[in-house]
Order: structure tokens, then sequence, then C-alpha cells
């Protein structure tokens, strides 16, 4: 800004020192119909205030009874070894015009230089403003639907892996209840493999006994899952109920027969042991054909990380 002050102050001096030598006629060998000129221009810009300071004076003269005597000739007589004023005059008025008219053209461009910035620093600003607010907001709603996704994820990560089962008190005696034949007990104890795999939307379980394999994903937002009964008789419903830091909740639901619930709790004790706490409940005992005694029966399965 001081800059740009500076220059508008040089071009007023330069213009204003080119009006007070500038002659009412256009200066010897300018070419035809060039009357106004730079001169003229700013003779003509400040004849307004030309016409104010004459009508000062006039009111000065009446109010005194003086009249202002012009000025006298000071020329001296050409080829007296001197030169005459109108010639100084003369050579400083041509000197000033170019220098005038520069100063002014450099005072044009510098301000349309400044002015398009500007603007188009404007411009560019307002769009990449609103680009960026745009972006932030996409980035915002990316970043929530991942940390809800992401959230139960990461809460059960330490689940993730191969497991062997090392344990499992009480599982032979829940197949008696439920009127499983010896066929089938020895053949699950033969299922000593276990993968469970966590993903932004799910958990995933597949249990491994030599050849056969048994999946099954249960989506984290609670939703309903259909999938065989693992005594192959029938389907059974489940869904997560709860998932909290190193452990997921899964409540499962069948009907006859042998119709019940069970509830499977998978932790983590550490970093490699894996345990699954059920809780079986069935509305009748197949061994004694009664409600069963404890109504709720429970056991635990131990896995070590493979």
């Amino acid at each position: 800004m001081p800059r740009n002050a500076g220059i508008l102050a040089l071009v007023f001096l330069a213009g204003a020192g080119y009006l007070a030598t500038s002659p009412a006629r256009p200066y010897p060998g300018a070419p035809t119909g060039n009357e106004l000129g730079f001169g003229g221009f700013l003779r003509m810009a400040v004849t307004p205030l030309q016409g104010a300071v004459a009508a000062g004076v006039h009111v000065v003269q009446k109010a005194t009874g003086r009249s202002v005597q012009p000025p006298e000739d000071r020329s001296v007589p050409v080829g007296a070894g001197r030169t005459s004023m109108m010639e100084a005059t003369e050579r400083a008025r041509q000197v000033a015009k170019p220098v005038g008219a520069f100063v002014a053209l450099h005072c044009a461009l510098l301000t349309s230089k400044n002015l398009l910035g500007r603007t188009v620093r404007g411009v560019s600003s307002f769009c990449g403003l609103r680009e960026s607010n745009v972006r932030l907001k996409r980035q915002a709603e990316m970043s929530l639907r991942d940390e809800k996704a992401s959230g139960p994820m990461l809460k059960a990560s330490k689940l993730s892996g191969e497991w062997k089962l090392v344990d499992a008190k009480g599982q032979d005696e829940a197949m008696r209840m439920m009127g499983l034949g010896y066929v089938f007990r020895k053949a699950t104890t033969l299922a000593k493999g276990l993968s469970l795999v966590t993903t932004q939307k799910d958990f995933r379980i597949t249990t491994r006994a030599s050849i056969i394999e048994i999946s099954e994903v249960y989506p984290f937002d609670g939703s309903f899952a259909r999938f065989p009964r693992r005594d192959k008789r029938g389907k059974h419903v489940a869904h997560i109920t709860h998932v909290r830091q190193g452990s997921v909740e899964i409540h499962y639901e069948w009907p006859d027969p042998a119709k019940g619930t069970l509830i499977q709790v998978f932790r983590v004790d550490g970093d490699n042991d894996l345990y699954i706490d059920n809780k079986l409940q069935l509305e009748v005992d197949a061994r004694t054909k009664q409600a069963p005694n404890p109504k709720v029966f429970k056991y635990t399965q131990h896995y070590k990380r493979a």
C-alpha cells in the first residue's frame, strides 16, 4: 500500500508540473489533431479546481480593493548568453511529458495487476474454501461411518486367528441332554480346529473337523442370521447381542427337536487363550423327558492360539 501511494503522489506531481508548464496550444512539433495531449487532459481534469481558485481570488480582490498583478516577464533576451525562461520551461515540459506518461502507465499496470490478482485470489479462495468444506464434510461422514463400523471390529480384533481346542469340560453332558448319540458326540471331539475372523461388518466362525468345515457369519449390527444346526437337525436363528473389549456374545435359538436356547461368549485371556462360555437352556432334558435341573446348564471350552 505505501508503494502504491508513493507512485500516485509521483504521478500527481509530474502531472501538476506538466500542467504548469504546458501552453494553451500544443507544444512545438506536436502533430496536428493532438491539441488535447496529456497536459490538456490534466488541465481538463482540474478545471473545476482552477475555477474555484479564480473565484476565491475574485472575492479577495473585491474585499480588499486590490488586484493581483501578473508576474513580470523575467525572460532574458535571446542571444544574451543565457537560455530564455520560455525555452527552459519548454525543455522541462518536454522531459516531464514522457516521464509523467511512463509513471502513469506503470501505476495503471500495477493497479490493474493488483485488482486482477485480488479478484482471482478472491474467486480462487472462495472456490477453494467451498471445495475444502465439501471435502472435509465428506471425510467427516466417512470417518464417522468407519468408526461406527469398525468400533466392534476393534473391540473384537483380539479374537481373530486360528485356535486349537484344549479342553471342553461339560460339552459331552450338554449333548446328552439334547439327545445326541454316541457316534455324533465322538465325532464332535474331532472338531478341534476353530477359526475366528472379525471384519468391519461381521464376526465369522469356522469350525473344522478333518475335512469338514462349518461356517457361520453374524453381523455386528445385531441382525439375525439363520444357519443349519450344528447337530444337523434343522436350523437355528442367532444374532450378536453384545460386543465388548476382547469378547463377543451370541444368542442362539432353535425349535424342536430339543427346543432351546444357547448363549455363547467368546473371550480372550491374554494373547494366546480363548474361552467360550456356554449357557444352554432346554425345555426338556432328552434323558429324563422332564425339565432340566438345573434349568441352565453351563460349560466352557478352552482353546489355544494355533
